[in-house]
């Protein structure tokens, strides 16, 4: 495994974007724009970035029914 995948960084220090937003299925892309939403709204103008990891990110996570 890279050290990029390791620790979520790149060579320079910045994070790595895995998941863009057309990666994500329709079930979860709804969920995260409402999440984003939420947090802008919250957070006004602090907020600066959302990152996404785990199963959505890396597109195998399980849709339940």
């Amino acid at each position: 495994m890279s050290d990029e995948l390791n620790n979520g960084l790149d060579s320079k220090g910045f994070i790595v974007n895995p998941c863009p937003l057309d990666y994500l299925q329709p079930e979860f892309k709804s969920y995260l724009e409402n999440t984003i939403q939420t947090l802008e709204s919250t957070f006004e103008n602090q907020l600066h970035s959302v990152y996404l990891y785990g199963s959505v990110a890396r597109k195998c996570e399980k849709v339940c029914v």
